[in-house]
């Protein structure tokens, strides 16, 4: 956040929340923080990440918040809860600002003042009381000073001299040599050329503070400054800065978040497609222990056989009266390679149901990893992804770090409810989801609905009468929403599967949100255009 949309945010909330008290403290996913104040509909966003260090009064409610707070916040909101903010104070184009409160019990008046330092990498917030001595800080220690509890506060220090402070004759001196000035970056200096456009410059930003006078302004670089310049690409208004500082960081990191734990999901599935291909293998060499038995059974049936040392034997099949080729083994007798071939059958029988239940526990696996993978790029808010990655933990799929992890709302629920058509639908938003719905949800007599052969939200019916039938229009509606929570949804053709809720189970040791279902029909729906 720069210089002037700090000074321009500390002008309206001097307007708007001066004499307001401070109603709750909201700490939202992904570092967003807000500050509500009582008969105000405004709230005071900001941010001390150091990627999107900002603070602005929007007319906008963020609903998610998060429960797990750091101890900080906590206490912020316990001391100033319920008193009057009754001035704030902000010095030129410094990015520093005291919001101060009153607490007023009877003849007892006291102050606190609330330190909002939105600088980048370096931003903090710190509570003090009304001798500046600090009482509590988000951070005691950064790269040029420490706070110390129960000490005086030593405010950020900065020896360049200022845009809205200094003579005009030594900021061009310093504009001339290329030397630093507070409230001068880069991005304008690149587009400030010369002295007569930096002269106009300083005008310009003077008048605007100076007659509070202002008006938002894109410029290059995605800069937002509350002035206009001629190098200005349009004007805007205040929604840019909140689809800005709010919205757009969010939905960043939130897909950051996303993709980094699908990454841990895709290495995961690559592990078992690998243990899957060698399983297959151990099968099918498995599968073949018939030969050994024949081969044995052969041998035993020509006991006066002289092998002589040799490594093969040609004779007449018993069973089939064709040429049998027999590999032996030179260094023993007939006798004992046909016992070898006896042993090697019965071990080789008893491991292929060995083999095929690890197959079967691999395709599970699979199933379940592609289903957490479907789940996490459908998750849309941060309960969603983190009920998907408790999912992931408690079924042992993946090792997940999991300390000072943040866990669901006790509130929120895995699935959502729809009515269409006068029906009322329930949808799984992830494994979690889709098991309650199908196995708690349902009646025996409601329809059940699944996209053919790939991992899909589940989705039931409700049917208030078991002799009612299901007009073939409705089915075709909720075909079409299951195509579009699929992972066939960028397909033309979907095929969705519908049954009796009562021939769909779950099987014994089968992880979250995986079933079976029988006595099944096919439709196949045109997807429309997925919302």
């Amino acid at each position: 956040m720069n210089h002037y949309l700090f000074k321009y945010a500390i002008e309206l909330s001097k307007k708007i929340f001066i004499n307001k008290r401070l109603k709750q403290i909201d700490f939202h996913p992904l570092g967003i923080f807000s500050i509500s104040f009582f008969d105000e509909k405004h709230r005071l966003f900001f941010s001390l990440l150091p990627q999107n260090s900002f603070l602005m009064p929007f007319d906008r409610v963020l609903g998610e918040t998060v429960k797990d707070e750091l101890n900080f916040f906590v206490s912020l909101r316990k001391r100033l809860k319920g008193l009057k903010l009754v001035n704030i104070e902000q010095n030129y184009s410094e990015r520093v600002a005291y919001f101060i409160f009153e607490d007023k019990r009877g003849l007892m008046v006291s102050k606190f003042k609330l330190v909002f330092e939105i600088m980048g990498r370096n931003s903090n917030l710190v509570l003090l009381n009304g001798n500046d001595m600090v009482l509590q800080a988000y951070k005691y220690l950064d790269n040029s000073r420490q706070l110390l509890s129960k000490k005086p506060y030593s405010p950020p220090v900065s020896d360049m001299p200022d845009v809205l402070r200094d003579d005009i004759k030594k900021l061009l001196l310093r504009f001339k040599h290329s030397e630093d000035i507070l409230g001068f970056p880069l991005n304008l200096r690149r587009m400030i050329k010369n002295d007569n456009e930096f002269l106009a410059f300083i005008r310009t930003v003077r008048e605007a503070f100076d007659k509070g006078e202002f008006e938002l302004y894109l410029y290059p670089k995605n800069e937002v400054y509350p002035f206009y310049l001629p190098y200005a690409i349009r004007k805007l208004d205040v929604s840019f800065l909140y689809e800005l500082f709010v919205i757009r960081p969010q939905r960043i990191r939130f897909e950051n978040l996303k993709s980094n734990l699908k990454k841990v999901f895709t290495r995961r599935l690559g592990s078992l497609n690998r243990r899957l291909k060698k399983v297959e293998d151990e099968l099918k060499r498995a599968e073949n222990y018939e030969k050994y038995r024949i081969y044995a059974e052969n041998l035993f049936a020509k006991p006066n056989l002289d092998v002589g040392y040799r490594n093969f034997i040609e004779l007449e099949d018993l069973y089939t009266k064709k040429p049998l080729k027999i590999p032996l083994n030179p260094n023993l007798n007939l006798f004992d390679n046909a016992q070898n071939y006896y042993k090697k059958y019965k071990k080789a029988k008893h491991s292929v149901s060995i083999v095929k239940d690890r197959l079967k526990e691999t395709l599970m696996e699979i199933d379940f990893l592609n289903q957490l993978i479907f789940d996490l790029e459908n998750a849309t808010t941060m309960d969603d992804f983190e009920d998907v990655k408790e999912i992931a933990s408690k079924e042992g799929v993946v090792k997940l770090y999991t300390k000072g992890r943040k866990k669901t709302k006790k509130d929120y629920l895995p699935y959502e409810h729809i009515n269409i058509d006068g029906y009322d639908v329930y949808i799984g938003k992830n494994a979690r989801g889709n098991d309650i719905v199908s196995l708690k949800l349902a009646s025996k007599d409601d329809l059940w609905f699944h996209a053919k052969n790939i991992a899909s939200a589940h989705l039931i019916l409700k049917t208030p009468s078991k002799l009612q039938d299901i007009d073939d229009d409705v089915k075709m509606k909720i075909a079409r929403i299951v195509a579009c929570r699929s992972k066939a949804k960028k397909s033309e053709m979907v095929d969705v599967d519908y049954t009796l809720a009562k021939y769909v189970r779950k099987p014994k040791h089968a992880k979250m949100g995986m079933v079976i279902y029988t006595n099944f029909k096919t439709i196949r729906v045109k997807k429309d255009e997925c919302s």
